[in-house]
């Protein structure tokens, strides 16, 4: 026998997300934001009433067929909540290992406090097998606070005032040799 109040919860929460659904404010696998989604939540809500076949509705999303019948599967096993992103609240893969991160910073601070960053890269891979990237490096240091940030460049070029009259030109003569004998 089922628990009624677990049968309320799970309820509630199917109406919950039906509810953000139609308002489009659930976290489906839609999320474009370029004003297709109310278009194509409505042909999805067709096509799960069965008043629309899948390929019907896949060809006016814009999709292919194996992705429709892979959002049909997720929301056949998981209800709406199977339609959600599944990548959001992961750290990334291809995160550095908070020991590793220690590990640079205390070298750093340590030992190497008197190299620049590209020699620090070098001692890193060199003596202490660390392999990381010499950009994520010099970032984490100047996150730190343990390496000061380049200064910006100035303008390649100084824009000059315009002139005062249309077709009007400066003349610029760099030397200071007196080409025509006189005081000009």
């Amino acid at each position: 026998m089922i628990c009624p109040v677990l049968l309320t919860r799970e309820v509630s929460a199917l109406i919950k997300a039906a509810r953000g659904w139609e308002s489009g404010k659930h976290p489906a696998v839609l999320g474009r934001g370029d004003g297709a989604d109310d278009e194509a939540q409505d042909v999805l809500l067709k096509a799960m009433a069965g008043k629309m076949s899948w390929w019907d509705a896949a060809e006016i999303i814009g999709v292919t067929d194996r992705t429709m019948r892979r959002w049909r599967e997720r929301l056949q096993e998981g209800g709406y909540a199977g339609l959600a992103d599944r990548r959001k609240g992961k750290p990334s893969e291809k995160r550095v290992p908070l020991a590793t991160v220690e590990q640079v910073l205390g070298l750093y601070q340590k030992t190497y406090y008197d190299l620049n960053v590209r020699h620090f890269h070098e001692k890193l891979k060199e003596e202490h097998g660390i392999h990381l990237s010499y950009t994520w490096v010099q970032q984490a240091l100047q996150g730190a606070g343990l390496v000061a940030r380049g200064r910006r460049r100035g303008k390649h070029r100084r824009r000059r005032e315009r002139r005062p009259m249309v077709g009007m030109l400066l003349h610029i003569d760099g030397s200071k040799h007196q080409w025509f004998g006189d005081e000009r």
